[in-house]
Formats: C-alpha cells, structure tokens, sequence
C-alpha cells in the first residue's frame, strides 16, 4: 500500500510525457493523433506570415550623361594644421572656395561612356600661416595673383583634361591639356558597383599610396576604400565612404604622410539622374613622434562639394570666404583645432602647405601643410611688425598702408616648400 502512491504519480508522468511527445508530432506532420489532418485555421497560419515578408528592394546605380551637358559643383575645402617639434608650434590655415565644370562633349549609346571637359572655372582662396600676413586670391575680382598662387591662376578657367568614364565612374580615358607637375591619376567620381544593391550592400576599391622613406627609398601601402548604400529616400541614395589601411605602418614618418589619404565621408548620389548631387569627407588624424620623440602634426580638414544646376557662377561665388578657422568651427570643428599635410620630406613637415594652398581641380582635395620647419635657418621668415601692419612704431604706417589703392606685397615664400599644386585633387 505503501508503494502505491508512488506508483501512480511514476505513471501520471509517462502518460503526460506520452501526450508532449504526441502534439510535438502533430505540429511537426500537420496531422492529429487520430490519422487526421490538422485544422485549416493552424495549417493556414504561416501563409500570410510569409507574404508578409517580401524582397529586399535593390537599386542599380549609373551615371548618365547627355551631349552639351554642362555641369557645376560648388567645392568647398577647408584645412587647419598644427606641427609641433622641438617646442614650437606653427599653425596654418586654408580655405579654397571654387567651381568644378563638366562639359560634356559626347555620350557613347550603346556603352554608355561620356568624354567631357574637366575644368576649375573659378576660384577663391585664403592662406594664413602664423607669422605671416594673410593671403587670399578670388580669381573673379582680383587682378594681381599673389605669388602664392600664382600656379594656381595658370589652371583657372582653362581646360585641364579630357577624360572618358564609363556608366559606374572608371576612367577609360584621359588626356592631360595642361601638364600638372605631380599630378596624381586616379578616379575623377565615386565608384559604382557593378550589379544591384540593396541597403546595407558593400562594394570595395582598391588603392594603393606611395610613401616616402627616411633613406628616400618609396614603399606601397596598399588601402581600400569601402562604400556602403546606408539609405534611398526619394530617389536619393546615400552612400557611406570608409578607408582602411591594409599595410601595417608603424613609423609615424609614413603615418603622417598617410593622414591625407584616409578620408570618411558620406555621398549623395540621384538616381534618376545619374550624378552626384552632393558629398562630404572629413579627416582629423594626430601622429604623435613624426620628428622626433617631442613632435606632433594634427591635421583637419573638411570637403563639401555641392551640385548647382544651371545657376550664375557669380551666385555661387558671392559670398566672401570665411577665414579657415571660422569656417572650420562653423562646420563643427573647433577654430583652434590643427590640421596637417604630409610633410615633403623628414624635417621640413609643415614647408609644404605655406605654398601649395588646396585647389578644388577635381572632387577630392589633397591640401599640403603651410608652415616653415621650426629651428631651420633660412626656411622661411615670418614678416616684419612694418610688414604686418603690428606693433607702436609702425601704426603710422599701418594706416597709411590701409588708405592705400596699391596691394601690398605678398610675403616671401619658403625657400624648403614645394611649388603649389593644383591638381593634386583629381580623385573621385
């Protein structure tokens, strides 16, 4: 009797063990104990949980183009730099405001490829460099050019390739009408996939960027540039630039001439129409012991470049260019943030920029530093308080200097900078 109770809860469990098993079969075979199918209000319940789901909406992105387009962008490119070596900070400061011009000369049919005319059609720059007097050139109202930019002038308003891209943006083509001392070959738009994406789709480009090395030697470091369709809202796709370092590098020699290389940004590319109606990329890179243990180079910078269709160039250049620190902090950077370039050579870091302010000949810019390497005998002279306009003894002469029609003279430039470079912009 004693066993009893025991007995019957052992087989109250096998018989409800028994009853789990059976409805996990009918659920899994669609048919009840009794050999009968299930009922059509369960079999029919995962019918529209499936019609619920439809596909993933995918969008081919192409470039097109028609004979005699003529297309403008407003480019904007911002740069602050900071170097740091043996306990003297230099600043520099740029600011280039100009119209990038397409005019498109003929459209293959059957393959799609465009031939245009790659043109800057004007421009407006701004130099400030700690030391120095400032500088600035717009190539619509000023008749001097300051020796600064006087190559840049030369580029202005004149045809500087002919290039042929096919429907996803490769360059098929090109044909250089000025020569452009180290002028850099690379893709004149962003890169399209080659099928259908959908949101959240990747696509890749490799790329591969020199350095130079202590010994003068050159080493490939290998990058690749991930775009990725983050949204499409009314026929607008956006697209999300990212770049990764493939190589290795450890020297912060090579790091800093490597900061102007990594760009993220976003894109805004119009379906419909085939083109790029907006972007933006933004670095601020700091490498920390580029020369010498106690150095440091921050670089910041910003590029805009916007899509104007069929509107005056006087328009889009009427308002005056912001000083780069102002325009920086306008556009969520601090005034008093840094930027650099890559240094020319080991030694001479910031020489570069103070005569090779960022031109806009192309989508994308590569600005270079604009300061003289601190401690270095005869690398560049800040000017004079008479020069400047600064100090007691020459106020007289300072306002003297502002009644005056004449411009006054643009500073010396370095004798270790690099001549300016306006093609240094020929990617996307």
């Amino acid at each position: 009797m004693s066993l009893r109770p025991v007995y019957c809860v052992a087989l109250l469990a096998v018989l409800m063990a028994a009853r789990v098993a059976a409805a996990e079969d009918e659920a899994q075979t669609g048919t009840s104990s009794d050999g009968n199918t299930a009922s059509p209000a369960a079999a029919g319940d995962a019918a529209p949980a499936a019609d619920a789901a439809p596909e993933t909406a995918k969008y081919l992105l192409r470039y097109k183009f028609e004979p005699g387009e003529v297309l403008r962008w407003k480019v904007v490119h911002q740069a602050l730099v900071r170097t740091t070596v043996s306990g003297t900070t230099q600043t520099a400061e740029t600011r280039s405001e100009s119209v990038k011009l397409w005019q498109v000369n003929e459209v293959d049919a059957e393959a799609g490829n465009a031939t245009f005319v790659h043109s800057v059609e004007s421009v407006d720059m701004r130099q400030s460099v700690s030391g120095r007097q400032d500088v600035r050139f717009n190539s619509l109202t000023d008749a001097v050019v300051p020796p600064e930019f006087e190559e840049v002038a030369k580029s202005v308003a004149i045809p500087l390739s002919v290039i042929t891209i096919d429907r996803r943006g490769h360059v098929v083509k090109r044909h250089e009408e000025r020569a452009q001392p180290n002028a850099q070959s690379g893709e004149m738009a962003i890169p399209l996939p080659e099928k259908e994406v959908a949101v959240g789709e990747i696509w890749t480009l490799p790329h591969d960027t020199n350095v130079r090395q202590k010994d003068g030697s050159s080493k490939q470091v290998k990058t690749r540039q991930e775009f990725t369709l983050i949204e499409v809202a009314k026929g607008i796709a956006t697209i999300r630039i990212e770049t990764i370092v493939l190589t290795p590098v450890r020297d912060p020699a090579l790091e800093a001439q490597l900061i102007q290389h990594v760009t993220d940004g976003t894109v805004r590319f119009d379906i419909v129409a085939g083109r790029v109606v907006g972007q933006q990329t933004d670095i601020d890179k700091r490498v920390i012991g580029f020369q010498g243990e106690a150095s440091s180079l921050h670089y910041v910078t910003r590029f805009t470049e916007e899509y104007v269709p069929k509107q005056p160039v006087t328009a889009m250049l009427s308002k005056p260019a912001a000083k780069p620190a102002e325009a920086v902090s306008a556009a969520g950077t601090k005034a008093n943030s840094p930027a650099s370039a890559t240094p020319a050579k080991d030694g001479d870091a910031a020489a570069a920029a103070a005569k090779t302010p960022p031109t806009s000949t192309a989508t994308t810019a590569t600005p270079k530093a604009a300061a003289t390497t601190p401690g270095k005998k005869g690398a560049g002279k800040p000017a004079t308080n008479a020069a400047a306009g600064k100090g007691p003894a020459n106020k007289t002469a300072a306002k003297s200097q502002a009644k005056s029609t004449v411009r006054p003279p643009a500073p010396a430039r370095s004798k270790t900078g690099s001549k300016p470079n306006p093609a240094q912009q020929n990617r996307r």
